[in-house]
């Protein structure tokens, strides 16, 4: 984030259990979107959006598996989050942990610790952006964002390196974060 951008959101002062209650709201919202987005399809178009060999499914990948792969990639970003400033902290994990089961359908807490602390490989983020950037809408990327900046702000302060993380997300997906964070705060 440029330094006005980072001095806009820490001007709006909105507290941060109320932050992210308005986050938790507005990505359940997100996730209905990305469901009906993620290629679904409707009923009168008979050509399928989303296609892959299958076992069985006329050549359609089951919406759940489109949707646990989507939360996946979700949750891979929290962890790159997390570790971006090489700590990880407890305060960032139990955000995701308190957030996660009302975001995410297939949210598994100690899982989510697990690849938190085990230090494993994840896929990069450029990886991940681009299954997001397919995965649903520019209003479900914001929402993602405001979710990411949750756990950013989780420990009190957002390290340069968490910065920079959710900055090179923003625009990767052509958002203007600062705005985002406005538009959100104007809704609520």
């Amino acid at each position: 984030m440029t330094e006005s951008s980072l001095s806009f959101l820490l001007a709006i002062r909105i507290p941060l259990d109320v932050f992210i209650i308005l986050v938790v709201v507005s990505l359940g919202l997100f996730l209905l979107v990305a469901l009906i987005n993620a290629g679904m399809g409707s009923s009168s178009d008979p050509t399928p959006q989303t296609k892959a060999p299958t076992d069985g499914n006329n050549g359609e990948i089951p919406p759940e598996a489109v949707q646990a792969f989507f939360e996946g990639a979700a949750l891979e970003l929290a962890v790159h989050l997390i570790r971006a400033d090489g700590e990880v902290r407890d305060e960032e994990i139990q955000t995701v942990c308190t957030i996660g089961p009302n975001m995410f359908e297939h949210f598994d807490a100690a899982k989510f610790k697990s690849l938190c602390k085990k230090g494993g490989k994840l896929k990069s983020r450029k990886d991940l952006a681009k299954v997001i950037d397919l995965s649903i809408t520019q209003e479900g990327k914001k929402s993602l964002l405001l979710f990411l900046l949750t756990i950013a702000f989780a420990d009190g302060e957002m390290h340069p390196k968490e910065e920079r993380f959710i900055e090179n997300l923003a625009t990767d997906w052509n958002i203007d974060l600062a705005a985002a964070v406005a538009e959100f705060a104007a809704a609520e």
